[in-house]
This record gives structure tokens, sequence and C-alpha cells, in this order.
């Protein structure tokens, strides 16, 4: 899953950058109150993002866009829509006005989607591309009759727009934020720091997703662990009980059932039950108990220090693991050497940290001092200033 759609806000109550804008439109939209809206400003400020939001305000729910096609007078057209809206790029009609009043004359002929649809939403994109022929057509559009539908329409620029048209719609003007907003926003989800799965499971090379949807009543011998992983918010802390259940269940599927051509890879119900028995047997063999913590099962280890560790395969903190001792796994690939660096005023200012420690020297307290920092997603301040380093030095040396 990419960083921009696991972020992307999808109610309005979910906004950080652009949230006093989404915030006016929760209290101004509502399903007794849908206007014209024309959204306005620079490219990638989050148009689209917004206008998304609101739809999935109204009717509670996250919307799913796909392709539609449908024909007018024996010609096919294709337009990505969803239950509730359609959406139309109209660059692809600025030199075809006549085909794309054909489209809007068909989704506008009649009154229903389907049954719960209270008005047909009617995005249109890139409102730019646009000549004074299109902006006839709708202003007279709305005017005559739009009790049926609406137009949700975006554009960079409202300067071009003619005053008549502009004058039907509700403004959602939207600005790129501040850098300030922007960093909070990047503090805030810490994203880099991110350990949690996504819903549903997005593995490339498997489908677990059934856990997800098993009864546990008809599980009974392993009701207990089915519950903790459906309980569980997906987060791969060292003291989460769903994490280690799910770890444990991840690792047996591995290596049990996997690497064994004749399954298939979406796996079934039936074999994730007996998968769970196997882990449920592990459980009361090395750790007496059917409930494990993620931080008891998965260890960070170097030299004699062993230590609870986070995260998983597929997650942002990807960490994977191997089999290590009394039915524990060691971490034995992922993160590792972090360093945050931030450009500002002040100058370059960088923070680091390591998984073990700066020195491959056993006899080192560098050998692994940084491993309960690194486990507590927290990090050390450095600097290549030649001074400062110097002056915060515990000693100086020259090689001989």
């Amino acid at each position: 899953m990419l960083l921009k759609d696991k972020y992307k806000p999808k109610f309005l109550d979910e906004f950080i950058i652009n949230k006093n804008c989404a915030i006016k439109c929760s209290k101004l939209i509502t399903k007794d109150f849908i206007p014209h809206l024309l959204f306005h400003g620079p490219a990638g400020c989050g148009k689209y993002t917004l206008c998304k939001s609101i739809i999935n305000n109204i009717y509670d729910e996250e919307i799913k866009t796909f392709n539609s096609t449908f024909k007018i007078e024996n010609k096919e057209h294709t337009i990505s829509c969803s239950e509730y809206h359609f959406e139309i790029f109209l660059d692809k009609y600025s030199n075809n006005k006549n085909c794309l009043f054909e489209i809007i004359d068909y989704l506008t002929a009649t009154k229903e989607i389907n049954q719960v649809c209270l008005v047909k939403i009617i995005v249109l994109r890139n409102l730019n591309y646009c000549n004074s022929n299109i902006f006839s057509y709708l202003k007279n559009k709305m005017e005559v009759s739009s009790n049926n539908y609406r137009f949700f329409v975006m554009t960079n620029n409202v300067s071009y727009i003619p005053e008549r048209l502009r004058g039907l719609f509700f403004y959602v003007k939207i600005n790129y934020e501040e850098e300030k907003i922007i960093e909070e926003f990047l503090k805030y989800n810490k994203i880099k720091y991110d350990n949690k799965f996504p819903t549903p499971f997005n593995y490339n090379f498997m489908d677990v997703n059934n856990i997800m949807e098993m009864k546990p009543t008809e599980y009974p011998e392993v009701a207990d662990l089915i519950e903790q992983i459906q309980n569980w918010d997906r987060s791969t802390d060292v003291n989460s009980t769903g994490a280690g259940a799910y770890a444990m269940f991840y690792y047996t599927l591995a290596e049990k059932y996997f690497y064994k051509s004749y399954y298939d890879r979406n796996f079934s119900k039936d074999l994730i039950a007996d998968c769970l028995k196997d882990v449920k047997e592990k459980m009361i063999k090395y750790f007496n108990s059917s409930t494990v913590k993620l931080g008891e099962y998965q260890k960070l280890v170097r030299g004699n220090k062993e230590i609870p560790i986070f995260g998983m395969p597929d997650v942002i903190t990807a960490m994977t693991a191997s089999k290590y001792k009394n039915g524990k796994i060691q971490v034995t690939h992922g993160e590792s050497y972090i360093q945050l660096v931030k450009f500002s005023n002040k100058g370059v200012e960088i923070e680091s940290i390591i998984s073990y420690g700066s020195s491959d020297h056993k006899d080192s307290p560098h050998y692994n001092d940084q491993m309960e920092l690194y486990s507590k997603f927290k990090t050390k301040k450095m600097s290549f200033d030649k001074d400062y380093v110097l002056k915060n030095a515990r000693t100086t040396y020259n090689p001989k």
C-alpha cells in the first residue's frame, strides 16, 4: 500500500492538512443540504481528496470508485463512478464539447442511481480546460433543473470563469498549507515509525484476510486466538497480544504451509484454523498460556542482551525474524540505521539511531548500547559539525 493512500483522509474529521477547510465543509454540507460546489486552488493542494471526503461524509461510508461503460446512440463511453457519483475529466472533451454534453445529459436524465442516493453528484475535474460554450451549457443546466443532481467542479483558478456561472456555486477555496502545518502532520503521524498493518492485509504473495471473516463459535478450539486477532488494532507493538497471536500465526503459516505447492495461497478458513491449532500448541508449550505478547515472542538480540521488539513484515517498520530459542524468534532483517534530517533556518538538524550500537567489538560499551532507544522509537542528536563534535567528545585522540 502506498503511503499516499494510507495517510490520505477518507472523511472530513480525519484532515490535518486543510483541517479548517474540512471543518467548515462538515458544518455546511449535510444529507439535507448538498449545494453545487466549486473547489479551487493550486495543483496538488488537495481539491479532489476534499471532494471525495465530502461525498463519503454525506453517505457515511467510503465510496469505491470503478469504471462504468454505457452507450449513447450506439457509441460507448467509459467514466469513473461509484454508487453515488460520476467523474468526468473535462480535458478529455476540450475539443469535443458535443460528446461532453451528451454524457452530462444522459447522466442527468433520470433522478436516481439507486434507492439510497439522495442526488446524483457529478464531479467535473479540470474546469480550466473549458471554453465559453461549455460554461454556457453548465450555467443553463444548473439554472433550468438541478433538483436531481449536483455539480462538484474543480479548477486551479476561478478568475477565467464567468461571474454568471460562479454565482451558482458555493466556493471551497484550498491553499497550500504552511510548512509548519505539514511538518506537524508528518510529526503527528510518525510515518517513519508506523508499525500498523493496512486494512485489509495487502501481501503480494498470499491472502490471509479470511482470518478476519471467521466466526469464533465455528472454531471453538481456537476461538480465543481468532478473537484476539480480530479485535487487534493491527499495530505491531511489543505489548500487543493480538500482534503476538498474529505473528505466531504468520511464522507458523510460512514454516508449515506456505512453501507447499499444493496449497492455494488464498488461504481458506479451514486451513487457517488448522494453523491456529499449531500456534496454540506452541503457545502452551513455550509460554504456558494462549495469550502471548509480541515482545514475549519476538526479540532483538545482540551478545548477551535480549529485549522485546516491535514490527513485522509488510508494515513500514518492517522486521523479519527467524527461530531463536525456547519457542521465540529473533529479528534478522528490517529496520537498521535510521537518520532523520531537517533543513531549517537553524541549519541542518540531524537525529539518528541504529538497531544495536555503533561498534562491532563485543567488549565495546557501544556494541549494543542503542538497543533500548531503538526499541522505543527514540533517536539521538548528531552532527557533522567539527566544532560541535570536538566540544561534546568524551575523548579525542590521533590514530597511530
